[in-house]
């Protein structure tokens, strides 16, 4: 061969149109004979593939370029949207966590309140029954004895502090103290 022929020289869009439709036609057949059936294949159809001639490539290599930068974008952007995603997952996630934590911290304050509620009325009653003995330490004398001796027992078994037991001996002093001043003005009223 001295002379080089091109490609779309012998092959043009209607030899490799003819082409196509002999090959389909003795494809189909020889199926069918092989298997002994009588499939048909689909009906060819028009505008799936464009193809390009040499002539209509003018911007071939900018398009190649453009078609790799929108891929490294697609990445970029399937990158993104999955470090998004997994983001939000982990929002959904502190978000449950707060809630939960919110709830937690809510059954504490109220507890809080309820221990403070209850410890202000145990510490009403304790002053009320402190106030009580020290009222009964200004009686009679073997009633005071008593009740200093129940203030003795709750000091030494560490129910009351120190200084609310000095407190309360300085009552029984200060109230032996005046009977013993009274006794007297009895005595001197009586003369």
């Amino acid at each position: 061969m001295s002379k080089q022929v091109g490609k779309s020289d012998i092959f043009t869009k209607e030899s490799l149109r003819k082409l196509q439709d002999k090959m389909r036609i003795l494809c189909i057949e020889s199926f069918n004979k092989e298997y002994n059936l009588t499939n048909s294949l689909k009906k060819k159809q028009k505008g799936r593939n464009r193809d390009y001639h040499i002539t209509e490539m003018d911007n071939y290599m900018e398009m190649k370029e453009q078609l790799e930068k929108n891929q490294e974008n697609h990445k970029q952007i399937k990158t993104l949207t999955e470090n998004n995603e997994a983001l939000q997952l982990r929002v959904d996630t502190l978000t449950r966590n707060n809630k939960v934590k919110d709830k937690q911290i809510k059954d504490l304050k109220e507890e809080n309140l309820s221990l403070r509620q209850s410890l202000s009325f145990w510490k009403d009653k304790f002053l009320k029954i402190i106030s009580f003995i020290k009222d009964k330490l200004f009686g009679k004398e073997k009633e005071r004895e008593k009740y200093m001796d129940v203030a003795e027992d709750l000091y030494s078994k560490k129910i009351i502090e120190e200084d609310t037991f000095e407190d309360l001996k300085d009552t029984y002093e200060f109230s032996k103290n005046h009977d013993y001043e009274r006794e007297k003005d009895d005595f001197e009223m009586e003369i």
